[in-house]
């Protein structure tokens, strides 16, 4: 196999937020195997961390492309450079995200037989979706609106287009197998660890959620746990994340993001992640689980990720009871633990790959 055009929809040197964390760890897969001809990322800030076979690519964020049938996040990752590149020989084409589909179709037309591959993070046009529903602001609404529109016809255009689909979610792959029949659930990549034991938290419990607090949807999961709290005041509630300190104002605990959060755990601590986003897959519960703790979610927060068995809370009260008891679901969050380490393995899950791959 040819080494791959390596194209990344941020900088996957830099997994500081969910949707690199993913593209980072599987990549490291990808330079093992000699896989990898160049990365080309795209970033809208300053690029701190390189290597000899990247190329940094500036997102064009000029407004007036929203005017564009092409939904913004894609036509924002157009570059001659990247054109250039790709056409400069046959290699094959790995487009991590749909955002970076741009030349897909320019690709397939000039090389039909050219080996083309997206991994899909999401379903998007579903995931802006949400972001509008709970966005306050009237024109974030109309720029989600619009880009739902927009990514609905787009993403079935190049799922259609491309030879193989790797979807993060088990549920989202499914779907997209009515437009294109080669496509795949692969996990996430996480963090290569060693096998931990799963470890029963003490009380008084510490509630913890983490995430990327600047996301319309965590800061209402965050809202949804402090007024949890506040009926069930016995209970201790901390955050973690960036911008985290906007809830600085409440009486609740601030932990440091410039640390990691795994020297900052404790015995006492319990995961619990109130997630009402039904589209791709929750890396913060990935996370959450490998630490070796208690994790209490939603069902949204399990949806898509191929797991299953797991104890799920609806509302506040369900929720309560659930910490009140959770010795006896012992033998359960030993399960689900397992259950994580059985899917969520890397090497079988790029063996898996490679496999697709070649065929």
């Amino acid at each position: 196999m040819k080494p791959f055009h390596f194209i990344s929809l941020d900088n996957p040197f830099q997994p500081n937020y969910g949707g690199t964390w993913d593209i980072h760890y599987r990549l490291k897969y990808f330079n093992n195997q000699n896989l990898i001809h160049k990365v080309y990322f795209f970033h809208k800030e300053s690029v701190s961390f390189t290597n000899d076979n990247s190329i940094p690519l500036a997102r064009n964020m000029n407004w007036l492309q929203w005017l564009s049938a092409i939904p913004f996040t894609v036509i924002s990752r157009n570059s001659n450079v990247l054109l250039r590149e790709l056409l400069y020989d046959n290699n094959p084409i790995w487009f991590e995200g749909i955002h970076t589909t741009f030349f897909l179709p320019k690709i397939k037309k000039l090389q039909p037989q050219r080996k083309t591959f997206i991994r899909i993070h999401n379903h998007e046009a579903q995931y802006y979706h949400e972001l509008g529903l709970f966005s306050p602001s009237i024109l974030k609404k109309i720029y989600f609106y619009t880009e739902t529109t927009k990514l609905k016809i787009w993403e079935k255009k190049v799922w259609a287009l491309a030879d193989k689909l790797f979807s993060i979610s088990s549920e989202e792959a499914q779907y997209m197998q009515a437009y294109n029949k080669h496509s795949y659930f692969l996990p996430s990549f996480i963090p290569d660890m060693p096998i931990r034991p799963f470890k029963m938290s003490c009380e008084p419990f510490r509630l913890i959620f983490h995430g990327n607090f600047e996301i319309i949807t965590n800061q209402k999961s965050a809202l949804w746990l402090f007024h949890f709290v506040r009926k069930y005041p016995f209970f201790r509630l901390a955050f973690y994340g960036n911008q985290a300190k906007m809830f600085s104002k409440y009486p609740i605990e601030i932990l440091d993001n410039q640390k990691p959060l795994e020297i900052q755990l404790s015995r006492n601590d319990i995961f619990v992640l109130p997630i009402f986003q039904k589209s791709g897959v929750k890396i913060k519960f990935l996370d959450s689980l490998r630490t070796g703790l208690p994790v209490l979610a939603t069902p949204d927060a399990i949806r898509g990720s191929g797991l299953n068995n797991f104890i799920c809370f609806h509302n506040f009260d369900e929720l309560c009871v659930l910490l009140q008891n959770l010795k006896t679901y012992l033998p359960a969050l030993n399960l689900q633990y397992s259950n994580f380490l059985e899917v969520y393995n890397n090497q079988k899950n790029f063996e898996f790959l490679l496999k697709q791959l070649n065929e």
